[in-house]
């Protein structure tokens, strides 16, 4: 897109706004990993990532060095459809005898939109310091608990990163 997604509008609310919205009701606490200054005028714990420009696997590995919850849910800014019902879903089939748990549909697995333990960041911080920077390499290093997300989620998980998939959402 060219911009900052989680600045980018979707029926004249910030990205970052709706996923807050629906986060809110199911956390205790809500950090955001970035480095931006306009984030910080947010409302919410801001932290930079232990590395600029390292991307996803760089940005967990940020935010579960940082985090004193045992069981962290990690979403990407580009959710903006997501909803607290899918957040519920995902946390009431979380199984704690996994490191973490991700959803998928079809072949397409959600880490970006997942459950993991802190102690996970250890795994995310080795991968992240050998450059090594695929976040479906760091999984084969986890025990995962992969759940098939009900088609009534499906819409909710869209990424948006591009204008053409933000203006076919807004119709």
């Amino acid at each position: 897109m060219q911009t900052d997604k989680a600045m980018q509008l979707y029926r004249n609310r910030t990205f970052i706004n709706h996923i807050l919205n629906a986060v809110k009701p199911v956390c205790k606490s809500i950090t955001l990993v970035s480095s931006k200054q306009i984030h910080l005028n947010l409302g919410i714990e801001v932290i930079p990532d232990l590395e600029i420009n390292k991307g996803p696997v760089c940005g967990i590995a940020s935010a579960l060095e940082h985090s004193v919850e045992e069981l962290n849910l990690i979403l990407s800014c580009d959710t903006p459809l997501i909803k607290t019902s899918f957040l519920e879903w995902l946390i009431s089939n979380h199984n704690n005898n996994y490191d973490a748990t991700i959803g998928f549909i079809g072949d397409e697995k959600m880490p970006l939109t997942a459950l993991y333990h802190k102690k996970c960041g250890t795994v995310f911080t080795s991968f992240l310091q050998k450059n090594q920077l695929k976040v479906m390499n760091v999984l084969t290093d986890l025990n995962i608990h992969y759940l098939e997300i009900p088609k009534q989620y499906h819409r909710q998980l869209s990424n948006i990163n591009t204008v053409q998939q933000l203006k076919a959402i807004s119709v």
